[in-house]
């Protein structure tokens, strides 16, 4: 190794270290209280909303986003508020709106942020029309105490957790956060993520459902599909927990197949190398199951 590339590696070790020493000495010095190394103070700002609404539309960045059933019949909006942090929030044609606003250059927003950001919609109402929620690392979350004609929840890093009511179609999509629904009864219903887990619990899909994954794992549990049921995932596992539909399609590259169904089905396995172990069945609609590593060990819930 040249000398010259030596003087720079120690003197890169040395700055790392340097760096290292300094954190630590800003730690102690704030009591290793990591709240106090905030550059930037948030402060929470409440906005009520008097006009009525039956659609619900959140654009959100870092923030949690979180629905509460308010205790008072009044409809308001918690947020965190600071230098460069804003947000809109607004009714117009029907629609209540809460959108991030962010106009500030690039290197504006280099800071140490360790305040929790947070967006908390209190409702007056238990059911509406339409819901939009997009967020990029905050999680989502939607009790059981609501429910909507139909939705729409989009993240990047952040999870999904709904337990809401949805009537017609429910669409759920991340990169690498995880989707877990629960309790609802749409006509339709997609997920879609790319390295998070796919989950449905206690669920009646009155149409079609489609969830696909690249490596993430998908995990039903006594959740009933009527029509055609499509999962695909590329690494990740694919398991029944006492779950059924109409006619099953999955399709895993090196991901496995297991678990148990409520009604007999008519098995139709592809595998390359992977093992196989399904009932024999003349009767009920077609499971189709694809994939090249993965095993496939399915069994059917005795009547």
């Amino acid at each position: 190794m040249k000398t010259a590339k030596k003087v720079w590696l120690i003197v890169a070790g040395g700055l790392v270290l340097l760096g290292l020493i300094l954190f630590v000495c800003a730690l102690a010095y704030t009591g290793f209280d990591v709240q106090n190394l905030s550059t930037v103070l948030l402060q929470e700002k409440i906005t009520v909303i008097d006009e009525p609404f039956q659609n619900i539309r959140i654009e959100e960045t870092e923030s949690d986003v979180e629905f509460v059933l308010s205790n008072d019949n009044t409809c308001k909006v918690s947020y965190m508020e600071g230098e460069g942090v804003s947000r809109t929030v607004y009714v117009q044609d029907g629609t209540l709106i809460v959108r991030r606003e962010d106009d500030q250059k690039w290197f504006m927003r280099i800071g140490i942020y360790t305040q929790k950001m947070k967006t908390t919609v209190y409702l007056p109402k238990n059911a509406y029309e339409s819901l939009y929620v997009r967020s990029v690392s905050g999680n989502i979350f939607i009790p059981s105490s609501f429910s909507f004609t139909l939705a729409t929840i989009e993240n990047t890093s952040g999870n999904i957790q709904s337990a809401a009511s949805m009537e017609t179609e429910l669409f759920a999509r991340t990169v690498s956060g995880n989707i877990s629904i629960e309790q609802a009864s749409p006509q339709t219903l997609t997920a879609i993520t790319t390295s998070g887990n796919l989950s449905l619990s206690s669920m009646t899909v009155r149409g079609e459902a489609t969830m696909k994954t690249v490596s993430g794992d998908v995990n039903l549990k006594q959740t009933r599909v009527e029509n055609e049921l499509s999962c695909s995932s590329t690494s990740g596992n694919v398991t029944f927990e006492q779950s059924d539909a109409g006619s099953l399609r999955v399709e895993t590259v090196s991901g496995d197949v297991s678990g148990t169904l409520l009604s007999q089905k008519m098995f139709q396995v592809q595998t390359t190398s992977g093992d196989t172990n399904v009932p024999l069945s003349q009767s009920g609609g077609i499971c189709t199951v694809t994939t090249m590593s993965g095993n496939v060990h399915l069994s059917v819930m005795p009547e």
